[in-house]
């Protein structure tokens, strides 16, 4: 296009050139020619002809300047329509890709369908088969029910005629066992009679504090009646010919340590049976030794007709400490010491918590007995029984009483000093010099103790 306008515009330009010099020549020669007085009105024609020309040569210029703003408008609608070709085109080509890619994706889901269909048909062809085998068996089942049916008619009524046989067997053996029983029962009733022993002295035997028994110590009324019914009464049952479970061992703690030791010595006393303690000197293998021992020692005598065996261990912390390698035999030794021993025994600790858990579950320490520090009813039944009765118009009893009750709020007494200070008063004057052994801090452990053992 550019090409073209170019040839246009040199085209124009050689005619306007030649159609001028020509026309300026033929005037030049005419012009030479003339020689008259009419020479000045030929110029001035010549001029009109040239303006006139020049005239025609500007708007020739306007048409070609005309001409070449359509030639632009042309040629740039032209590249327009060209890009929108261009771009419609390469859209159209994008699209046709496009369906060809669908058609070959419609292609493979039209060859999945057929593979399908296929399958489809193979499996139909099964399931007709096995359809047909199911039918069969239904068929054949349906004959094995009506068979079940018939034979089920024919066992009731079997079971009918046996029934009515049974119950009148039964009947008949009813009699025997009720004729059988009551002479058994009649046995059994003369038995018992011959082997019970009155309740009266049984109780009299558990409750009655003995010498060497309870009667030593003063006061706790709580822990005795605990010890009674836990532990005393089935010692004295057995005593009495009686089949009783008795805990393989039981436990003692609280913060009076003398005052628990004590309750253990004194156990074999009140309940009359025979007693040996053990200490906790030496290594882990010399103390289960000495353990072994006793328990050897237990089993002999209850076999020669005599009481179960009380081993007392005091401190047991000092026998057993956590992570020693006693524990393992020692839980096994607990599980049946009562059955295979005829032992039981009676520990004692100040800090339970030291013990191991697994050693201290219910069959093997089947009861856990808490003693306190003595509280004012203690107190008081220790004075009536250790005061000194030459003295007793020189001690005024509601002051010391006062006094042991005010003390109380730094601690507590343990049996021992409360004892020892009450055989040595002389007069109220001294109680100044008293001061609790057993400090705050110590009750309110044991307070946590309590809640401890109590969940184990």
């Amino acid at each position: 296009m550019l090409i073209n306008k170019i040839n246009f515009q040199n085209t124009i330009y050689n005619k306007k050139q030649i159609s001028f010099k020509g026309e300026y020549d033929d005037r030049v020669r005419r012009m030479e020619d003339r020689n008259s007085i009419f020479s000045s009105a030929y110029w001035k024609a010549e001029q009109i002809v040239e303006n006139q020309m020049r005239s025609e040569i500007r708007d020739l210029e306007r048409q070609i300047a005309r001409k070449e703003a359509e030639l632009e408008s042309r040629e740039q609608a032209e590249r327009s329509a060209n890009n929108y070709h261009s771009s419609s085109l390469s859209s159209k080509r994008s699209q046709l890709s496009n369906i060809k890619s669908q058609i070959s994706y419609n292609k493979s889901i039209i060859s999945d369908y057929h593979r399908t269909l296929s399958q489809l048909g193979s499996q139909k062809s099964s399931l007709q088969s096995a359809n047909y085998s199911a039918q069969t068996a239904i068929d054949e089942q349906k004959k094995t029910i009506e068979n079940l049916k018939t034979e089920t008619e024919n066992l009731l009524l079997q079971n009918e005629e046996y029934q009515k046989q049974l119950k009148k067997d039964f009947s008949e053996k009813i009699k025997v066992i009720e004729s059988e029983y009551q002479a058994k029962e009649e046995t059994v009733k003369n038995n018992i009679n011959s082997s019970i022993i009155k309740p009266d002295s049984i109780n009299k035997e558990i409750n009655t504090p003995k010498s060497n028994g309870f009667a030593r110590i003063a006061g706790f009324a709580g822990v005795k009646a605990d010890l009674i019914n836990k532990f005393g009464r089935l010692i004295v049952l057995e005593k009495n010919n009686k089949t009783i479970n008795i805990p393989n061992a039981i436990l003692l703690y609280g913060p009076d340590i003398d005052n628990n030791k004590e309750f253990a010595n004194i156990l074999a006393s009140q309940f009359g049976v025979r007693s040996i303690q053990i200490s906790t000197e030496g290594s882990e293998i010399e103390r289960f030794n000495r353990l072994k021992e006793a328990s050897t020692k237990a089993k002999a005598g209850f076999e020669n007709g005599q009481s179960r065996t009380l081993i007392v261990i005091n401190d047991f912390e000092k026998f057993a400490p956590k992570d020693s390698r006693i524990l393992g035999p020692l839980k096994s030794y607990l599980d049946t010491a009562s059955e295979d021993f005829h032992a039981t025994i009676i520990a004692t600790t100040a800090i339970p918590e030291m013990l191991d858990d697994i050693l201290l579950r219910s069959g093997r320490f089947g009861v856990k007995f808490a003693i306190p520090a003595m509280d004012n009813t203690d107190m008081l039944s220790c004075i009536h029984k250790y005061i000194n009765l030459d003295f007793i118009d020189s001690i005024d009893i509601n002051k010391l009483i006062q006094k042991l009750d005010s003390d109380r709020n730094n601690g507590a007494y343990s049996v021992k000093q409360l004892k020892n200070f009450i055989k040595s008063l002389t007069s109220t004057d001294t109680l100044a010099t008293l001061v609790p052994d057993i400090k705050s801090d110590a009750i309110k452990v044991f307070k946590q103790q309590m809640e401890y053992v109590k969940h184990i």
